[in-house]
């Protein structure tokens, strides 16, 4: 019984501090001030598990309203650092490697909206480490779908600009740059490719 009360309790002080996100947000308030609202409440808690259904009630309210973007500043505020870069890097690879339809534009707009609104809410070391995620997330794949992921992040254009100034640095693996310019030829159709190799051969 103890346990239950307990349980609902968190839960409505989620649910509350939901209300109160949803509010502000859409009055254009402060939201860094949940940081340590979110803190305050869960300091109030005695056990592990009711601060953890307290935050979980916070972020399913904020999700309910059905806004992708304030749905993820609610992540931010809720969900430990390394829970929120892996959740949200993970997603991003895996549209990447996976949905034919993504466009570059579309790829570099989701980047923008997560550290948008990481800045709004006031936890810049959720950038730091969503970067570092994205960057250990894609080093961990084969070459061949690093590469893909590339591709469906940038231009061709961009590509082989990035192919180039990654040959540029001093100690640079040229061989690994080689390689992955090869292993385009097999993800590009050949206007793409043409493209990319034009731009890495006039930039390197």
């Amino acid at each position: 019984m103890v346990a239950l009360c307990g349980c609902s309790d968190a839960t409505r002080r989620g649910t509350r501090l939901g209300d109160n996100f949803i509010e502000q947000w859409r009055h254009n308030g402060d939201l860094q001030q949940f940081t340590s609202a979110i803190a305050a409440s869960g300091d109030s808690l005695s056990m592990d598990w009711q601060r953890a259904s307290m935050r979980k009630a916070f972020v399913e309210r904020v999700k309910g309203v059905g806004n992708d973007t304030m749905t993820i500043a609610a992540q931010a505020l809720a969900l430990d650092r390394d829970v929120f870069a892996e959740a949200m890097a993970s997603s991003l690879i895996e549209a990447l490697l996976h949905d034919d339809a993504i466009t570059p534009a579309q790829a570099g707009a989701r980047l923008s909206l997560v550290y948008g609104v990481i800045a709004r809410v006031g936890l810049p070391d959720r950038a730091e480490a969503y970067h570092a995620a994205l960057e250990r997330h894609t080093g961990e794949l084969s070459l061949a779908d690093q590469m893909r992921v590339y591709s469906r992040a940038a231009t061709p254009a961009e590509l082989g600009r990035q192919l180039a100034a990654e040959r540029a640095i001093p100690g640079a693996d040229t061989a690994l740059v080689t390689r992955r310019i090869e292993v385009l030829a097999s993800i590009y159709d050949k206007q793409q490719y043409d493209e990319c190799v034009a731009a890495y051969n006039s930039n390197k």
